[in-house]
């Protein structure tokens, strides 16, 4: 089924709103690591600091830069879909050529396999 020109722009809209909420949890996340990098230096040397303090924001930070890399994978995958809208692709599984289900395109936009190659790489682990 190929999708109406009205059915694309609104997936267009929802990606590119959620292009934008990613960038900016990709900012504030940025800024927080950033600070928390900071106070560790700063306070690195610091006799007073209690080692558990120390690992708390180690803990922290590392959950932070795990987040801001799926957050990226995220952002990726919705640029990549919004490049395929752009080029008259979209809704055009990479894989085997065919459509892309528009229920599928509408549970997930940046979705760029149809279902039966998503099963098929999802069962070869990748």
């Amino acid at each position: 089924m190929v999708l109406t020109a009205e059915q694309q722009s609104a997936l267009r809209a929802r990606l590119e709103a959620e292009r934008g909420r990613l960038r900016g949890d990709l900012e504030e996340l940025g800024e927080e690591v950033a600070v928390l990098g900071q106070s560790q230096q700063l306070e690195g040397g610091n006799p007073g600091n209690h080692f558990a303090d120390d690992a708390t924001d180690i803990m922290e930070q590392e959950k932070n830069l795990t987040l801001i890399e799926s957050l990226r994978g995220r952002l990726y995958d919705i640029e990549r879909a919004l490049d395929r809208m752009d080029r008259g692709t979209y809704g055009q599984c990479e894989r085997c050529g065919q459509p892309i289900a528009a229920e599928r395109l509408e549970a997930l936009p940046s979705a760029r396999l149809c279902i039966n190659c998503k099963a098929l790489e999802a069962r070869q682990g990748r």
